[in-house]
This record gives structure tokens, sequence and C-alpha cells, in this order.
């Protein structure tokens, strides 16, 4: 539901509760009543799916509890939370060379998602309430086997690293060298 003139998170949930959907998206969690709102959505069963801004997903459980929320519903209401940036591609074109007219002379063309997905354990969910900083949460998130937004970034880096030599490869590289 858009907020348009005075209409509010709180009216639209208000018209669609009664249709008791098992989904409520939520355009942006910005305030404590949003916050508020979602959480008590997500506690009567609701999946509630929403955006939030943030450095990444770690930050996501703190975003909330500076928001307002108590630790212990953050803990229980959340079952994931994924970050995502955008970044640009190396042109397929000029490679090899700086701009081309597919790119416009940039280099680069086109973007694609890193993204870094936590998914709440227990060690999370009790770590939670006492947590106050970001690193702590990364920590038993990557421990859990979480990739970070760099740890992702550098996968498709080796990804297009290893697309490259294997071009060279299959054009017969005359020189011997490796792509680097």
């Amino acid at each position: 539901m858009r907020e348009t003139g005075r209409a509010h998170i709180r009216d639209g949930i208000a018209v669609v509760a009664p249709q008791d959907p098992d989904v409520l998206l939520v355009g942006e969690i910005r305030d404590q009543e949003t916050a508020e709102i979602a959480t008590h959505a997500a506690l009567t069963g609701h999946l509630v799916l929403s955006t939030l801004h943030t450095n990444d997903a770690p930050g996501a459980l703190i975003r909330l509890i500076d928001l307002g929320v108590a630790p212990f519903l953050v803990a229980s209401t959340v079952e994931a939370v994924l970050a995502q940036r955008l970044v640009r591609v190396i042109c397929k074109g000029c490679k090899e060379r700086k701009g081309c007219v597919d790119c416009r002379g940039t280099g680069y063309r086109g973007r694609t998602g890193i993204y870094e997905l936590l998914i709440m354990n227990d060690a999370i969910r009790s770590e939670l309430p006492r947590a106050r900083d970001v690193g702590e949460l990364r920590a038993l998130a990557e421990q859990a086997g979480m990739r970070s937004l760099a740890q992702d970034g550098m996968r498709l880096v080796g990804r297009e690293r290893r697309q490259l030599m294997r071009c060279s490869e299959s054009q017969g590289d005359s020189e011997g060298g490796s792509v680097r």
C-alpha cells in the first residue's frame, strides 16, 4: 500500500489484516512505528518482507534495535537478512583494450549484484540482546557460513578471471603468457 496523503502503514495493515494474508510486503522500514508494526505482524505468523537501509546484513539487526524494536523481538522474528550491492561489470567488448562502442568508452557495461545472506541461528539469536557491535554479529554469521559482500565480490572477480584465462587458452595464446 502506498503512502498517499495521510495514509500510513497502520491504515494499510488495518485494511489488509482481515484478509489474513500469509505474506506482507512493507516497502521500507524507516521509523519506529513501521518497525513495530512489521515485528507484530511477524509475531502473529505472517512472513514480512521489507527493505531497510544498512551497510550490511548484520547491521540490519542492530538497525531494528536502534529503531526501538526490543532485541528479544528482533531475535525471535527475523529469519534472514539479505544485503545487496550493485557493482559495475567490465565490458566484454573491450576487456583487452580500453573503451569501445558497446560501453561508450567507459570500460564498463551493465551491473551485477553482490550479496550477503545472514541466516539467523541459535548463536546469533542468543547473542543479539547483548550485542552492541555489528562486528560481533558478523563474526557469528561468518562462523555459520555467511559470505560477506567483499567475499562475494571477490568470488565474482575470480570467476571473471577464470573466464578470461579460458578465453585466452581457447584462442591459442601465442605468447605463452597468462592473463593477469
